[in-house]
């Protein structure tokens, strides 16, 4: 199944492309190599996704980001609780539940 959210929420890139509100497989018109290779870790690749639109990258659970040390905060809109740093561009799994009064 594919997202069919409204507008252009954020994409999170795990073992493949995700919307990080509905947590469905999201599709963007880019070269397929390109988007594999940005899920592998390509940087390259990540910042041509990136212009496309907003995405972070799924790490594992931590309590603060791997990259800066900074405290994550809370993406409230998703379906599942998740944890972002807006300054790395990555996300985490979360806890509590999401915010549905979007």
């Amino acid at each position: 199944m594919s997202c069919g959210c409204s507008g252009a929420p954020p994409i999170k890139l795990s073992d493949r492309l995700r919307c990080m509100n509905c947590d469905l497989d999201v599709e963007i018109p880019l070269p397929e190599a390109t988007v594999a290779r940005a899920v592998a870790g390509d940087p390259a690749s990540l910042r041509a996704v990136r212009a496309f639109r907003k995405c972070y990258v799924e790490r594992e659970a931590a309590r603060e980001c791997p990259e800066c040390g900074d405290s994550f905060e809370s993406y409230r809109y998703g379906v599942s609780p998740q944890r972002v740093c807006e300054r790395c561009g990555i996300v985490v799994p979360g806890e509590g539940g999401p915010d549905i009064s979007w």
